[in-house]
């Protein structure tokens, strides 16, 4: 669940230097830096990120200024940057949604409360529907195979 934050991977003239420019505002106006020896000290989505690309490792400094992220590598080395950056917003990624969703049949049928933040509402409808279904058939099998009393 979430959104992906679009990114445009953008090399400058500068070796290890890459911007990023997403579809997200992330500082408003202001400027943020941040490096391994000063790391993010609060929990908006640009210390988050910031966070998230430093424990990546390599990193030697991150700028970000509204929508732009500049990246200072220490060994020119971008590999899985820009996913970091297009996974922000992304609290539930898909594969566990899909875990879920497959298990949500078994756990509405045995009346398991199903977090609908990670799966998606006409899953879990349908889900709800099929099991009321099975519940009604198999009510109607059991009426109608009981013996009748006289």
């Amino acid at each position: 669940m979430g959104q992906p934050v679009t990114v445009i991977e953008k090399l400058t003239s500068l070796p290890g230097v890459i911007q990023y420019e997403t579809n997200r505002v992330l500082s408003g106006m202001g400027h943020d830096t941040f490096t391994p020896d000063r790391p993010p000290q609060r929990n908006r989505p640009v210390d988050v990120l910031a966070r998230r690309l430093l424990e990546r490792g390599g990193i030697h400094s991150i700028h970000v200024n509204g929508n732009v992220i500049t990246v200072r590598t220490d060994s020119h080395d971008a590999t899985g940057i820009k996913e970091i950056v297009e996974d922000l917003y992304l609290y539930y990624p898909p594969v566990a949604a899909v875990a879920v969703a497959a298990e949500t049949p078994a756990l509405v049928a045995e009346g398991t409360v199903v977090d609908a933040a990670v799966v998606d509402a006409a899953v879990v409808d349908a889900a709800v529907v099929n099991a009321v279904e099975g519940e009604a058939a198999e009510g109607a099998a059991a009426e109608t195979s009981a013996p009748v009393a006289d």
